[in-house]
C-alpha cells in the first residue's frame, strides 16, 4: 500500500513571492517570522530616510552644513486579513499582539479595523467602550478610545459603532491624523481588518500602513483566487509582508509527516 499523501486546496509554489507560509498554532515559530520580517522591514524604512537625507543634502548644495534632526524611533504598522469570514485572521492578529507583547521591550497597540462586523470587542473587559469610529468621526480622541491590556505593554482599540460605509472613514484626514499619532505612542500598531474579498476599504487601509499580512484558509481558500488578489494588491501599491497557510492538516502524525 503506498503512503497517503495530504494535498493541500493552496500550493505554495503557486504562490512563489509570498513568504513561507506558517501554521496557527505555532506561536513562537511565528512571532520569530515576523520579528525577522519588521526588522528587514525596518532597515529598508531606515535606508530609504538615509538616502532621502543624503538627496537634500546634494540639493542645498556642497559646502553647506544641514541641520541634523534628532534620531526617532520607526515605528510600524500592519494589517492583517484574511480572504473570507472565518479565515482566522481575527485571531492570528490577537495572538500575535500577545506574542509581540510578551516576547519583546516593546509596545504594540491592536485595533479592530473591522467596522463591518467587528469580533475583538467581545475578547476583552474594556473600560472605554468608544472605538476607532467613534474617533473618525471626531467624537473621540486617542485617550478616549485605547484600552490598556498588559501595562505598558499591550493596548487594544475596539472598532466602535459599526458601519456599512467605512471606507469614507479610512480615506478622511482624521484617520492620517490618527495613524501618525498612533505610530508615535506605540512600537507597533496592528490593524484587524475585514476579509479582503468585498470590502474594498481593506485595501485602502493596507495602502496607508507599511503592509499586509494575508490570512489564507488552507481548507477554503483556492491558489487561483489568492494569486489573483496577491496582483490586485500590488497593483494598488499595498506591501505584502507575508503570508499565513492556516488550517494546515496533517493526516498522520506531525513529526512522521515532515520526513515523507
Amino acid at each position: 500500500m503506498g503512503r497517503p499523501r495530504k494535498i493541500p486546496i493552496i500550493e505554495e509554489k503557486e504562490i512563489a513571492e509570498i513568504d513561507e507560509s506558517l501554521q496557527l498554532c505555532n506561536l513562537r515559530n511565528m512571532y520569530d517570522h515576523f520579528f525577522k520580517t519588521l526588522w528587514k522591514l525596518k532597515m529598508d524604512l531606515d535606508e530609504m530616510k538615509k538616502r532621502d537625507e543624503k538627496e537634500l543634502v546634494t540639493k542645498k548644495g556642497v559646502g553647506r552644513k544641514p541641520k541634523i534632526k534628532k534620531e526617532t524611533q520607526i515605528s510600524h504598522s500592519i494589517v492583517f486579513s484574511g480572504f473570507r469570514r472565518g479565515d482566522g485572521a481575527s485571531t492570528m492578529s490577537l495572538n500575535f499582539s500577545y506574542a509581540f507583547a510578551e516576547n519583546s521591550a516593546n509596545s504594540v497597540v491592536l485595533i479592530d479595523g473591522n467596522l463591518r462586523d467587528p469580533v475583538l470587542q467581545n475578547q476583552f473587559i474594556m473600560k472605554r467602550k468608544k472605538g476607532l469610529y467613534d474617533a473618525l468621526q471626531g467624537n473621540a480622541g486617542i485617550q478616549d478610545i485605547v484600552n490598556e491590556i498588559i501595562s505598558k505593554k499591550f493596548f487594544f482599540i475596539s472598532a466602535g459603532q459599526q458601519t456599512k460605509n467605512p471606507i469614507t472613514l479610512f480615506e478622511s484626514a482624521k484617520f492620517e491624523v490618527l495613524l501618525k499619532q498612533l505610530k508615535e505612542k506605540y512600537d507597533l500598531v496592528i490593524f484587524d481588518s475585514a476579509p479582503l474579498l468585498g470590502n474594498p476599504e481593506t485595501t485602502l487601509l493596507a495602502n496607508k500602513t507599511d503592509g499586509l499580512i494575508m490570512i489564507l484558509n488552507a481548507d477554503v481558500t483556492r491558489w487561483e483566487v489568492a494569486k489573483s488578489v496577491k496582483n490586485d494588491l500590488e497593483g494598488a501599491n499595498v506591501r505584502i509582508l507575508g503570508a499565513i497557510l492556516n488550517r494546515k492538516q496533517f493526516i498522520i502524525p506531525q513529526a512522521i509527516y515532515k520526513f515523507l
